[in-house]
């Protein structure tokens, strides 16, 4: 009986470390896209931008995911896609209310 709760114990232990590893990775190319969209380094930005696994998107803190959102508009405004204001307006105003809640949520 202890070593089938040692092993979901275990179990739950790895899938708790999985999560954190993805919110990790996502967080640290979020960092390099925010450093590359300061620098207006479109190349490197959009290079960044398509290796981020967004299947993942819906999973993240909802600081990422304000995160997501913010960098979203500024990648296309940075590529000149300033046209489309509505999505752009869309995406600021989605991490706008992800910021607030997770400053809700401490």
């Amino acid at each position: 009986m202890k070593g089938k709760i040692l092993v979901i114990i275990l179990l739950v232990t790895l899938f708790d470390i999985r999560d954190f590893s993805t919110q990790s990775i996502i967080e640290e190319k979020f960092e390099k896209l925010s450093l590359y969209l300061s620098n207006k380094d479109e190349e490197k930005a959009e290079r960044i931008w398509e290796s981020i696994n967004f299947s993942v998107i819906e999973s993240l803190s909802d600081s990422l995911k304000c995160m997501y959102h913010y960098h979203t508009a500024n990648l296309d405004i940075l590529k000149g896609n300033n046209a489309d204001y509505l999505r752009n307006g869309k995406h600021l105003e989605l991490a706008k209310q992800y910021m607030e809640r997770a400053l809700q949520m401490g």
